[in-house]
């Protein structure tokens, strides 16, 4: 796949994580009581996210280092546990919500931050790019906090700080469709050679 192709593929989920994350804070903030619907539907927003990052993947990959590949790993191990963690809330298996929190957020939030910080580093996209990848999680629980005199803070079903990645990977995507994320043009990517 070409480079463009990719950037704009990658463009255009991280557009469609932002757009989600969004609507399920708008979601939260409207919905008095936490509900399964929002647990459930939270997987959309966790699976175009993790599209995002495995597509932003490729166009920096070489230049990360050995702390990019510790962040990429630990990011993809965090959106499993995230996805296994959102399937125990639906099922209402409390006695395990501590697989979503604390467990998968942590390495989640240590998993970003460490890619976010090689990513800045790599000197392939623009550094802001790293920066808010870094503090995306960071970013969604201040805003929960922010938010919750209006939507409390709930244990499952209130997602009122997704607004946080909402904003960040709006701008990431923005930024990507644009052709403004990159430090000079954008690297060639390595792909398979054809079968054809």
């Amino acid at each position: 796949m070409k480079t463009t192709a990719l950037v704009r593929r990658c463009g255009s989920l991280s557009l469609a994580a932002g757009v989600s994350w969004s609507i399920m804070s708008a979601l939260s903030l409207l919905i008095d009581e936490p509900t399964r619907l929002l647990d459930t539907l939270m997987a959309v927003p966790l699976a175009l996210t993790a599209l995002a990052f495995l597509a932003l993947h490729p166009l920096q990959r070489d230049r990360l280092g050995p702390l990019g590949q510790w962040g990429y790993r630990l990011s993809v191990a965090a959106f499993v546990l995230l996805f296994a963690a959102q399937a125990i809330i639906v099922a209402g298996v409390d006695r395990l919500y501590w697989l979503g929190f604390p467990v998968a957020a942590g390495i989640w939030f240590v998993g970003f931050l460490i890619y976010g910080i090689a990513t800045a580093r790599a000197g392939v996209l623009v550094p802001w790019i790293g920066i808010a990848i870094g503090f995306s999680q960071l970013t969604a629980v201040l805003f929960g906090l922010a938010l919750s005199p209006i939507s409390p803070i709930a244990d499952h079903g209130d997602y009122s700080g997704a607004i946080g990645h909402g904003i960040i990977w709006l701008a990431i995507g923005v930024t990507l469709i644009r052709g403004r994320a990159f430090v000079g043009a954008p690297a060639p990517v390595r792909t398979a050679p054809s079968a054809v």
